[in-house]
């Protein structure tokens, strides 16, 4: 059982190095801009969709961005990885949205 552990830790730490050092690519800081752009197109959808609500709360607002990303991850047959990317830099910007002040 530890071995697994620490072959599985290995194996993601590699993973994690690599993936580090492919963003750092022109082609991987091309991706990552990409990625940016929808995402902030996807946080615009989100906050569009908390608008009619009076006080709106985060976990309301958590629920909206899971629901615009797996409507977005439906359409285009993202990668699970990136889904969860998308959800989690959305999620961060509750502080941005103005029913979150």
């Amino acid at each position: 059982m530890k071995k697994k552990f620490t072959k599985g830790l290995l194996l993601g730490l590699v993973a994690g190095v690599l993936a580090t050092k492919y963003l750092e690519t022109p082609e991987g800081k091309k991706k990552k801009a990409e990625l940016k752009k929808k995402a902030n197109v996807l946080l615009y959808e989100a906050q569009e969709k908390m608008k009619g609500l009076k006080k709106p709360t985060k976990a309301q607002y958590d629920k909206v961005v899971t629901k615009v990303v797996d409507s977005y991850a439906k359409r285009k047959d993202i990668a699970k990885d990136v889904k969860g990317f998308l959800t989690e830099y959305l999620k961060k910007h509750w502080e941005d949205f103005d029913g979150g002040k």
